[in-house]
């Protein structure tokens, strides 16, 4: 460590402490197209941040974030650093567009112990979803080290059709997989359980999100799914899948929860969703017997990949958190498929 560098953190804390205790959140009104995009993901999760930032001396980034001590720097498929490319809008994405950041800013940034952030307007352009989420990883508050890691995998099986099921213990809103399944209402009204886990973790986009595809489509019918973007997730998209209300199983809820675990596999793979994880929906808040529940999803699972070989996701968790739903769920697949 060089000398001066603990003096340049202890002053950069200072300065912040010093300075407004709440950060502008000031969208620019002009900036090139990877900034607005930015811009406007953060505050659609209600980030704090500055597009002037006199408290970085010397230094010039696209948005600080003064709370997490981050620093977000949009790049393009050139870099301006370099002054032998004078014709940028000539050159084509490649190599060049995974260069280093300014070399003089990085140095700052790691003698600061600030995190410097890099959105790249290719991967913008290639997939929004797949960058919104990256970006979300770096900036989702309070996550413990390593919750991005895939849960603990209790049983495994290759289905005939080729799907992988899976009996996993683990928190679903921190699966790195392609997209989770919410355990939803009708109105996508996220409050408790599964649902508001996964609208805390993901950021409230979750919810503006979900509110307006019930405003262009209506409510969800139970047996039914939507998807929408994830927010901050680690996945790319939640598959909101709506089950039924337990009512004493006279009213169709075997159907029902059926449907809905159909109807999330139909959406995961016509988007080209090769991993989900999903929960034991209904079986919390809507009082569906866990047991019931637990044969319900496997058998589910086990004969959409029968009807639909090939054309399932490549992976399908059954992700809880709860040691009782996951020995069900576990006792289930041991049930099916005997333990030698």
């Amino acid at each position: 460590m060089r000398a001066g560098d603990d003096e340049l953190r202890r002053g950069l804390r200072r300065r912040l402490q010093q300075g407004r205790t709440e950060p502008r959140r000031r969208q620019p009104t002009s900036g090139t197209w990877p900034e607005l995009v930015v811009a406007d993901w953060l505050d659609r999760w209600g980030m704090a941040y500055e597009t002037q930032h006199e408290l970085l001396p010397g230094v010039t980034v696209d948005f600080w974030l003064p709370d997490r001590l981050l620093a977000i720097e949009c790049q393009g498929t050139w870099h301006h650093g370099d002054p032998a490319q004078t014709r940028p809008a000539e050159l084509t994405a490649g190599p060049a567009r995974k260069r280093r950041h300014d070399a003089a800013l990085q140095a700052w940034c790691d003698r600061a112990e600030v995190t410097l952030v890099a959105v790249w307007e290719a991967d913008l352009r290639a997939d929004p979803a797949a960058a919104m989420a990256a970006l979300g990883r770096c900036l989702a508050p309070d996550q413990p080290e390593g919750t991005t890691t895939m849960s603990e995998v209790l049983r495994q099986r290759t289905l005939a059709g080729g799907c992988e099921l899976l009996i996993c213990r683990g928190d679903l809103t921190a699966e790195p997989v392609a997209a989770i399944v919410n355990a939803a209402n009708s109105h996508l009204a996220h409050g408790g359980g599964v649902a508001g886990a996964i609208a805390r973790r993901g950021g409230a986009v979750i919810q503006s999100d979900s509110d307006a595809w019930v405003r262009a489509h209506g409510p969800v019918p139970t047996g039914q799914a939507a998807l929408t973007p994830a927010g901050a997730l680690p996945c790319r998209a939640v598959i909101h899948a709506v089950g039924p209300v337990w009512r004493g199983g006279s009213h169709g809820e075997r159907e029902d929860l059926a449907s809905a675990v159909r109807s999330a596999l139909v959406l995961a793979a016509e988007h080209e969703l090769e991993t989900v994880a999903l929960p034991a929906i209904s079986s919390g808040i809507f009082g569906f017997p866990k047991e019931l529940c637990a044969e319900i999803l496997i058998s589910t699972v086990v004969e959409c990949d029968a009807a639909n070989p090939g054309g399932l996701p490549r992976a399908v968790r059954l992700t809880n958190l709860d040691d009782l739903t996951v020995g069900i769920l576990a006792d289930e697949f041991d049930r099916r498929w005997p333990r030698l």
